[in-house]
């Protein structure tokens, strides 16, 4: 299913360059084709893709009937996986400011997707795993 996204916004990514899809899928595949891609190339296809994925996981959601929780939500839920973490490891595997962190995990502790358990010998520092 990943791999037919990322063809799909190679493709998409192709026709707003003007490539025909089969050149961009020749691209793709064959290794003996080098590009020089520069740092910005590689930012804005990141962030499309980044943006793509979102709009995919929001479709699959919504398919699912979850209403109460965002991609962003959903891409949190996948950076923690079966891990028991504490934020700061969150803050260090994802692209989480510390605000934004916060207020998405209350918000999955409340419909119930998370559990934040204090740690016994201080009470203020939380480990989050899911359910």
């Amino acid at each position: 299913m990943i791999s037919d996204l990322l063809q799909h916004i190679v493709e998409a990514g192709a026709v707003e360059q003007n490539v025909s899809k089969q050149e961009a899928a020749e691209t793709v595949r064959s290794p003996a084709h080098t590009t020089i891609i520069t740092h910005f190339e590689l930012a804005r296809t990141l962030e499309r893709a980044n943006r793509r994925f979102a709009t995919f996981l929001q479709a699959e959601m919504t398919r699912q009937g979850v209403q109460e929780i965002g991609p962003a939500h959903a891409m949190l839920l996948l950076t923690i996986g079966d891990d028991e973490l504490s934020v700061g490891q969150l803050m260090d595997r994802g692209p989480y400011g510390g605000t934004n962190l916060s207020y998405y995990l209350k918000q999955l502790g409340e419909c119930g997707y998370i559990e934040r358990i204090p740690l016994a010998r201080d009470r203020r520092t939380v480990r989050i795993s899911s359910y």
